[in-house]
């Protein structure tokens, strides 16, 4: 019997977050469980997580938002084939213009804005993620380090970096797009298939109820509100 042939999987983060788990209760993802179902042709010998951690200040609506952070990253330690590469996240103060309706010879322009005067704000970026998921990419793809390559990202930034890995190697890349549709500069590039993450995948790939960390023995669980 013949070996299956083997994938990487690179993922972004905060795009799966934002594009398929905010609003769902399936966020207590167990990544390797999720790719061996969404893969069963394909032996998955490694998943890249790209993240950054959430600074305290990030959002005052919602100020444990890194220890729920901290406690899946803590999950994903258990994980044998899942390695974490982190970036950066900033919060930045900043101004910005407030925006509001405005009106045209009496007509109301729903999707139309006029801008007042400025007013301060805290601008949230994350940064490297992007740019460490195409470096490995490309090195692993390189180093024909696997049969399949695997980008889990709907970030059109990583178009350019997908086709320089295509005309240069001869490596084959798939598309998994955390968001239902693609962009259309994601739909140009020449992904040999694309896998979609559906809410079943999700359901049916979740980390067990109760984790022990293995150094400590600790014990953690999905956090309260992510259960819900």
């Amino acid at each position: 019997m013949n070996p299956k042939p083997s994938a990487i999987i690179y993922v972004d983060a905060f795009n799966l977050y934002y594009g398929s788990l905010r609003g769902m209760s399936f966020k207590w993802l167990d990544l390797e469980a999720l790719f061996d179902r969404l893969l069963p042709d394909f032996d998955v010998i490694s998943i890249y997580y790209f993240t950054a951690r959430l600074r305290e200040n990030a959002n005052p609506r919602d100020p444990d938002a890194p220890n729920r952070q901290k406690t899946y990253l803590k999950a994903l330690s258990t994980l044998k084939r899942v390695k974490v590469v982190y970036g950066n996240f900033l919060v930045l103060p900043s101004w910005a213009p407030k925006r509001r309706r405005s009106r045209i010879a009496g007509f109301k322009l729903p999707k139309s804005w006029s801008f007042g005067r400025n007013t301060k704000i805290w601008k949230v970026e994350e940064k490297g993620s992007d740019v460490s998921l195409g470096s490995r990419m490309t090195i692993d793809a390189s180093n024909q380090k696997a049969d399949l390559y695997v980008m889990v990202s709907s970030d059109s930034d990583l178009a350019p970096t997908i086709d320089m890995i295509l005309s240069e190697t001869d490596a084959r890349i798939a598309h998994c797009p955390p968001r239902p549709n693609k962009s259309k500069r994601l739909s140009a590039c020449d992904f040999v298939f694309t896998i979609r993450i559906s809410h079943g995948a999700l359901r049916d790939s979740q980390l067990p109820t109760e984790i022990v960390l293995p150094n400590s023995g600790a014990k953690i669980s999905a956090p309260i509100s992510w259960k819900k």
